[in-house]
């Protein structure tokens, strides 16, 4: 007992960071719906592996999935926790969640074991977690690739940064194992780091010793048969794979806009500003210039592999004629490495001040500070993830999905409706079989087929007008994102709205 007691004395303040962790990352998961459109694919896809055990090549409504032509770590995660408890939100979604804790792990125990602090661990961590770029929506929030993505590439890097700085060869296979897994998880985006190692260890005058090392060849070697041997082997199941691989990853993307829309070159940095890491950019600015100034060399270098990380990755993402926000997501865990280090000076600083004689009051102080700074941060990621709402921009898109959701989970009646949604309704068919697995059967109408007494649900402006102008309606549901009417019968005339 007294040993349990002496436990909790001793790292209190990694239980009380855990329980701040829990709710931007673990809390509320299944609020929502699955998100359109990769959110949905993913799980589409991981399903249909679940069903027909054909783990190689990713299906989507089965057929093989040329769409989407990343390779499918992600999805097996997803397969795991569907066949562990069920396809639901949660499985699609636990393993971003678990790659978000696993990366906050990874900086606690790399600055415990390399800087010798523990506070400079926690900050960093604090930072990552009150980043609305980093815990967000095709983020750590939804079972998107990005998460496990920032996971990989980021412990690659730290990997081979303990490398250099340690020499122990177990770090330098791990790194490449990390990188591997990074591209096993989202092609090509796994290797953005790749010219930072080369960039670092020039810098410290490390490159030719590295290209001499029989191990830098043999460790590649065994990246290539992993990477390669997936690609190459789906090409054998898939033909025309990597030709869709070529386009997507290897030029489609940086050589045109694929997206809806086309942004300028500053774009990121401007969704840094404003919203994603807004609270922490000017501190992760600072670091340079302090660390620099510290005769903490241990720190210069962390600093030095943290800043050109961001660089790096910036230059990439930012040279790419397709830009969208979460393409940054992998520059978080060394953003927020930058922001903590002003931070932890003066935390550290505060710890040694001696007010009244009273040996305990600098780390009063310096707990206060952290208190103080990380108050509104934290209380507004509370507030993004304790009840997550679907945005008023998703209403036309989502609105029906809602109502499947809701009727899955017991929160609105079935009562014999039909969905009406036009244009592409995968979302719909999705949670439709997850309903028919539970006796309860949906119909997904067409406009043509609408009969006196049939109960409508919609979503779209396109679709309230259509009813407006053919029928008499009794509004049923109006739910904000969906409305429930039933048809009375023909009637150009009749209002929509009886309000």
């Amino acid at each position: 007992m007294k040993s349990i007691q002496q436990h909790l004395k001793a790292n209190w303040y990694y239980y009380l960071l855990g329980l701040l962790m829990y709710m931007p990352i673990f809390g509320h998961l299944n609020s929502l719906p699955l998100r359109y459109w990769d959110e949905l694919r993913l799980a589409i896809s991981a399903w249909e592996m679940l069903e027909h055990g054909q783990y190689l090549v990713p299906h989507y409504f089965g057929e093989p999935d040329l769409w989407n032509t990343k390779p499918p770590l992600m999805v097996w995660a997803q397969v795991f926790f569907m066949k562990t408890i069920g396809v639901n939100e949660m499985a699609v979604r636990l393993p971003s969640a678990i790659s978000a804790f696993l990366t906050c792990v990874a900086i606690l125990v790399f600055s415990k074991k390399y800087i010798k602090s523990r506070s400079l661990g926690i900050i960093a961590v604090l930072v990552l977690i009150t980043s609305l770029g980093y815990i967000s929506e095709h983020g750590t929030r939804t079972g998107d690739y990005d998460a496990m993505l920032c996971l990989f590439s980021g412990l690659g890097l730290l990997l081979m940064f303990s490398f250099f700085e340690s020499q122990r060869l177990l770090f330098y296979y791990l790194g490449f194992l990390a990188f591997a897994l990074a591209v096993l998880t989202k092609g090509i985006a796994g290797l953005f780091f790749g010219p930072v190692i080369l960039i670092y260890a020039l810098i410290n005058k490390k490159l030719i010793g590295l290209l001499k090392n029989p191990h830098t060849y043999i460790s590649f070697l065994g990246m290539a048969v992993l990477v390669l041997g997936y690609y190459f082997g789906r090409e054998a199941l898939n033909p025309g794979y990597l030709e869709m691989v070529s386009f997507n990853e290897l030029g489609g993307r940086f050589e045109e806009n694929l997206g809806s829309k086309k942004f300028g070159y500053w774009y990121h940095l401007e969704g840094f500003k404003n919203y994603r890491f807004a609270p922490w950019l000017l501190l992760a600015l600072l670091a340079l210039p302090l660390a620099y100034y510290s005769k903490d060399d241990k720190l210069r270098k962390l600093t030095t592999l943290s800043t050109l990380a961001v660089l790096v990755h910036f230059f990439v993402i930012s040279s790419s004629s397709t830009k969208q926000p979460w393409y940054d997501l992998p520059m978080y865990p060394f953003l927020a490495m930058l922001a903590s280090i002003p931070l932890w000076i003066l935390y550290s600083a505060l710890q040694k001040v001696n007010l009244y004689s009273f040996a305990l009051s600098g780390k009063i102080i310096a707990f206060l500070l952290l208190v103080v700074v990380f108050r509104a941060p934290y209380q507004e990621v509370w507030d993004a993830t304790y009840k997550p709402s679907e945005p008023p921009w998703n209403y036309e898109t989502m609105g029906s999905e809602h109502f499947l959701f809701n009727v899955l989970y017991g929160k609105d009646n079935l009562d014999k409706a039909k969905v009406l949604h036009l244009g592409n309704n995968d979302h719909l068919r999705f949670y439709k079989k997850v309903l028919a697995q539970k006796g309860i059967e949906v119909e997904l109408i067409e406009p043509e087929n609408l009969q006196s007494g049939d109960v409508i649900v919609t979503c779209q402006a396109e679709i309230q007008s259509l009813l407006n102008e053919n029928y008499r309606l009794e509004l049923l549901n109006d739910s904000s994102v969906y409305r429930k009417y039933r048809i009375l019968s023909a009637n150009r005339k009749s209002p929509i709205d009886h309000r």
